[in-house]
């Protein structure tokens, strides 16, 4: 630990630097990006949809951070990139000879807790325990010593990146610990050991690894305004249909209206009967009359009464005064027939408003109604938003070097088989730089898969809102232009 364990520090105060520039580049890039809703959004779905946009941006953001983290460790493995520390290769001096000296480079081997073999060449290590040996500052780093202590929850490796990685923190949380760990430096500092917070979603053997996937934050403080969106969207105008009954004063009107008319026409419908009856009771002995004289009569009777007419009549009527009422009357019949006859045209000339309401319709009588009323059909959603995975599927092809022998491990392991330990090999052997390459093309395929896999979650986990049925073409054009942006943006 006392070789490597401030490089593994270092690694550390330099995960929490980088999250939380990722966490602020990612949050400045959420905050440019725009809402787009030609129609002002109720206060619910305004929430589901900013709640999920954050969902979003949250994995988007912790799995670009994994995998930039994971393609750096990849990188440097596979390009055989020596630590300072020589803790995954040694290079030294072997031979002399008289034109020179002959430089190698080893790789290390460590035996696991499991009990295994690993090599620096092909893996991590990282299942190897921290300790603490009393042959510090010895000249060579490759003989081994007494073990004095186990570091708990402490790894180490090939890297020290890789090996914190899979450590934990279990031992900076007991004082004791802490104090025992100082005693083997030279120092008369003190540490403090850290506090454990129940209300941590991380607990005390969490590995640094899992607490990096996490982009290293205990909580996010979320604001949603739905009054600042609100006036920020600034509606110009609101327009609604209000279908209700009529009320007591309008039906009132109504009804004195038509009482009006219909006394004028009893009026005028009982003079002619009462005229008629007369006439029958008078003439009973009348002789027989053509039907032609008859309407003749019936006409010049009609005529009388129209002419005669008087609905403002009182008594005592001047012949002045009877002349002024029969203009008045005549007056109130033409405007009389005229409104009604306004009305009866508007009434013919206006459309009805009708409402029918089909309960949990298929989706045939659906398309048969969308068909029928293009324009007026509404047909809401019970469920306004639902995730992209509900219908959709998408299944990657890769290329066939992705499923090939050539990446495999057995391929590997064969050519790195192939090399002697004590062996010496140019540079530019194929046997020495092969299987790097090899390890190169799987690290591509995984990191390929990967980001597709990641890209995918998050796409499939994003939610579709609409609180319409929507036809199916526009459902198509919708989704597929939704699938292709998703494809130019993942690659």
């Amino acid at each position: 630990f006392r070789t490597y364990g401030s490089a593994q520090f270092q690694a550390l105060a330099a995960f929490c630097r980088l999250s939380k520039a990722s966490i602020d580049q990612s949050i400045t890039y959420f905050y440019q990006s725009t809402l787009l809703s030609p129609q002002v959004l109720s206060e619910n779905v305004f929430q589901s949809q900013i709640r999920e946009s954050i969902n979003q941006f949250q994995i988007t953001a912790s799995n670009t951070f994994k995998s930039q983290l994971r393609l750096i460790n990849e990188m440097i493995i596979h390009n055989q990139l020596v630590s300072a520390l020589m803790t995954n290769f040694i290079y030294y001096q072997k031979y002399s000879y008289s034109d020179g000296i002959l430089q190698q480079v080893h790789s290390l081997y460590y035996s696991q807790s499991d009990s295994s073999r690993c090599d620096c060449r092909t893996d991590f290590c990282g299942k190897i325990p921290s300790l603490i040996v009393d042959v510090f500052g010895a000249s060579s780093s490759v003989v081994s010593g007494n073990i004095r202590w186990s570091i708990l929850g402490m790894s180490s490796g090939c890297l020290p990146v890789t090996s914190m990685l899979v450590s934990t923190l279990e031992c900076f949380y007991n004082q004791t610990c802490v104090n025992k760990l100082i005693s083997y430096f030279l120092t008369i500092e003190s540490f403090t050991a850290m506090i454990y917070n129940n209300q941590s979603v991380y607990n005390q053997n969490s590995t640094i690894e899992s607490i990096i996937d996490n982009l290293m934050i205990e909580d996010w403080m979320i604001n949603i305004s739905y009054d600042n969106y609100y006036s920020e969207c600034a509606p110009a105008s609101c327009t609604y249909i209000n279908i209700s009954r009529h009320d007591f004063v309008y039906v009132l009107i109504k009804l004195i209206s038509v009482l009006s008319g219909l006394i004028l026409v009893l009026r005028f419908a009982a003079l002619i009967i009462i005229q008629f009856m007369q006439n029958m009771r008078n003439g009973a002995t009348r002789q027989r009359i053509p039907w032609r004289v008859r309407l003749h009569q019936f006409i010049v009777l009609i005529r009388k009464i129209i002419i005669e007419l008087n609905i403002f009549e009182h008594y005592p009527n001047t012949d002045r005064q009877i002349r002024f009422q029969r203009y008045g009357t005549r007056l109130y019949i033409f405007l009389l027939f005229n409104s009604l006859a306004v009305l009866i045209t508007l009434t013919f000339l206006k459309s009805s408003i009708q409402s029918k309401t089909i309960l949990h319709p298929t989706q045939s009588q659906f398309i048969q109604l969308q068909q029928d009323y293009p324009q007026t059909l509404s047909c809401p959603c019970t469920e306004i938003s639902m995730n992209y995975s509900t219908f959709i599927t998408i299944q990657p092809h890769y290329h066939q070097l992705c499923s090939s022998d050539l990446i495999s491990d057995k391929w590997i392991e064969y050519i790195v088989g192939s090399i002697s330990d004590d062996g010496v090999y140019y540079t530019n052997d194929y046997r020495v730089t092969g299987y790097s390459q090899f390890q190169l093309l799987t690290m591509f395929c995984q990191q390929a898969q990967q980001a597709i896999d990641d890209a995918l979650r998050v796409f499939l986990q994003t939610t579709f809102i609409s609180s319409q049925v929507l036809t199916q073409q526009s459902f198509q054009v919708q989704i597929n232009s939704v699938i292709e942006t998703w494809k130019l943006t993942t690659v």
